[in-house]
């Protein structure tokens, strides 16, 4: 009679390692991107550390090395990362002279990113995160192939210090599970998306809907994932496409409501996935550079008109998605100038420019102006200090991160958020000061010899 075989005893290293991929699995990060892991003895694991990662989009893990659970997931993570952010795909990870530079550039940017959000803590002998500055792959990778790579920075492998972690195809000894054919960046970016909206709604105590797969929702999570510039924002505010709302508040393409923090796109304007993206930039940029609240006393209708000029100018400059073809005001001679100076401009022919169409239509704006019932100043300066923060934030993570070009009308607009603006008692004594000598005469102090 055959015995049965008893089953083996499951070590110390096999139980943190599970506890560890268990709690990876549950982070809204890397729900996807987890099926990747591997941990069988017959893989070509790292000998000298936790774990590498392969271009095929899988990660080989040692089968008997000792870590706490936070440990193991602060490696799978730091290994997934590298496909989430498209390491693989750079045209630097191709060039096989540098790929140790490479290699260590992505470490470094890889171990700050959950270094910053505490995803797990990093193994007693992996390097040292506390002095990591924020920096992209490729500034990096330049100081790298300039100055050589330090030391210090070459211990964050998760295949162990001096080894790169990444794996090129041609070099995985494994096959048999055929070339990539995820697109593991599309993946990370829906994970993060859905990730960030769960922490805005258990922030908010309330539940927001479940995205939906329309152009919009992936316009929303195409900037929470690839544009830092836009990205808090574009977490904050829900998508409303509901085409009888819609019709009701007179919206033919689209319009923004900073204080319900919903932006609202019509489906009956059969906007293109590229023109989705443009029109959801423009009104959050009509939310985080303050639009409402820096209109004054000026004319609403005329003052969302000349900021239209100049947001749509910048979006066309940065050539983030597409102008639509209707609604869209663009004029190239208005180029470089303030939303105040070209509305001391149109303010001039307002007869005209009361029938030209913003976003929402003709002779409306698409900057709402709907204040919810018993909403107080506390409340307005908690949402003013909410969106000058992130659309500062953004713009120090974009330019770190390399994201792409941003113009320096833009970029001025955005750090004067951060300055407050100087009291009018100031101001007007600078004025006296200025125009009438001061009554006190000014005293000047000479050493002599």
């Amino acid at each position: 009679m055959l015995k049965n075989k008893q089953p083996s005893r499951e070590t110390r290293a096999d139980q943190n390692f599970r506890e560890g991929f268990e709690a990876l699995k549950k982070h809204p990060l890397f729900r996807r991107l987890a099926q990747c892991v591997r941990r069988l003895e017959n893989q070509p694991y790292p000998h000298a550390g936790w774990a590498s990662v392969t271009e095929r989009g899988f990660v080989y893990v040692h089968p008997t090395r000792l870590a706490d659970p936070p440990e193991w997931l602060f490696i799978l993570a730091h290994c997934l990362l590298h496909l989430g952010f498209g390491h693989f795909r750079h045209r630097e990870f191709k060039n096989r002279a540098r790929a140790r530079e490479w290699n260590v550039a992505c470490d470094c940017v890889c171990a700050h990113f959950l270094g910053a959000l505490k995803i797990g803590h990093a193994p007693e002998n992996f390097g040292d995160l506390g002095e990591l500055p924020a920096r992209s792959e490729e500034q990096w990778f330049e100081e790298f192939c300039a100055a050589g790579i330090p030391e210090t920075w070459q211990a964050l492998s998760t295949a162990g210090k001096g080894h790169n972690a990444m794996i090129p195809a041609p070099q995985d000894p494994i096959r048999r599970w055929g070339a990539q054919t995820e697109d593991f960046q599309k993946m990370f970016a829906e994970d993060l998306a859905a990730g960030v909206s769960e922490t805005v709604s258990k922030v908010a105590g309330a539940a927001m809907p479940k995205s939906r797969n329309t152009k919009a929702e992936r316009a929303r999570a195409w900037f929470i994932g690839s544009y830092p510039l836009l990205g808090a924002l574009a977490a904050s505010f829900e998508i409303i496409e509901d085409p009888v709302i819609c019709q009701r508040l007179g919206i033919s393409i689209a319009a923004v409501d900073e204080y319900g923090r919903e932006i609202y796109v019509n489906p009956a304007a059969g906007l293109s996935a590229d023109e989705c993206r443009f029109v959801i930039a423009h009104e959050l940029l009509h939310v985080g550079l303050r639009h409402h609240d820096r209109r004054q006393a000026r004319d609403p209708f005329l003052w969302n008109v000349a900021c239209d000029f100049v947001v749509n100018a910048w979006l066309i400059e940065m050539g983030v998605g597409l102008l639509p073809a209707h609604g869209s005001l663009y004029d190239p001679a208005l180029k470089g100038e303030s939303s105040e100076a070209i509305y001391d401009r149109i303010v001039q022919d307002m007869r005209r420019y009361r029938k030209v169409a913003t976003l929402a239509g003709f002779g409306v704006g698409d900057i709402l102006e709907r204040r919810p019932q018993g909403w107080s100043d506390r409340d307005a300066i908690y949402l003013d200090e909410f969106c000058r923060r992130c659309l500062i934030q953004g713009l120090e993570y974009h330019q770190a991160q390399a994201r792409g070009y941003l113009p320096a009308g833009l970029i001025e607009e955005i750090r004067a958020l951060s300055h407050p603006p100087i009291p009018w008692d100031v101001e007007l004594a600078k004025w006296f000061d200025r125009y009438f000598e001061p009554l006190e005469k000014a005293r000047t102090y000479v050493s002599f010899r």
